[in-house]
């Protein structure tokens, strides 16, 4: 027995080895990163246990797809990074190209996130995101450029946000309480925006 384990290959012995090292990188990505949801733009890696000519390393189109061997383009936009790797491990066994595959995506370059600001604030413009966020609470967003300007009517702000088929809905925010004391404050304060928002702060009418 042991002249016929001598007599396997290296790298035959050494595969319990490799997919342990390779399920503590999927543990680490679930610890990490797994929440984080994939928008155009970000650069990301593809890896599939014991599939060399699988991995690929790709940045999301502006359609919000990559393109993998064997299965093709598969749509990743706005999916958080644990539920692409769930979808993209179910399109390689329901096209029958493997039994049981481990997958693991890494992103490797964030694509820059911004919201846009205009209207009654004291500097409209653009706030970018931290480089691994997928929101931000609007009240940071406002102390960002500046605050409010005394006209502004802080009870009618329009939030204009696309969703996945890129229609356009407006949200509208009550910030009248920022700044107060939490106890009487509506729960608009706590409103999370999020990349590409276009946020609306109109005039008030005396």
């Amino acid at each position: 027995m042991h002249d016929r384990l001598q007599t396997l290959p290296l790298r035959l012995l050494a595969l319990p080895f490799l997919f342990l090292a390779f399920c503590a990188g999927l543990v680490a990505q679930d610890d990490d990163s797994a929440n984080y949801i994939l928008t155009p733009g970000d650069i990301i890696a593809v890896q599939v246990f014991g599939q060399e000519d699988l991995e690929t390393v790709q940045e999301i189109s502006n359609k919000g797809s990559i393109n993998l061997g064997l299965i093709g383009a598969i749509q990743v936009d706005r999916m958080t990074v644990g539920d692409a790797e769930e979808k993209i491990r179910q399109a390689y066994m329901d096209q029958q190209f493997l039994r049981n595959p481990q997958v693991i995506i890494g992103v490797r370059e964030y694509s820059p996130k911004i919201v846009s600001v205009l209207g009654q604030v004291n500097s409209p413009g653009s706030v970018k995101f931290d480089k691994d966020a997928n929101t931000m609470p609007l009240a940071r967003v406002i102390s960002l450029v500046g605050g409010f300007r005394g006209i502004a009517k802080k009870d009618a702000i329009r939030v204009v946000r696309k969703d996945s088929s890129g229609k356009e809905h407006t949200i509208e925010v009550d910030m009248s309480d920022i700044g107060r004391n939490t106890r009487g404050q509506s729960e608009d304060v706590g409103f999370m925006v999020l990349p590409d928002d276009v946020i609306y702060v109109p005039e008030r009418i005396f």
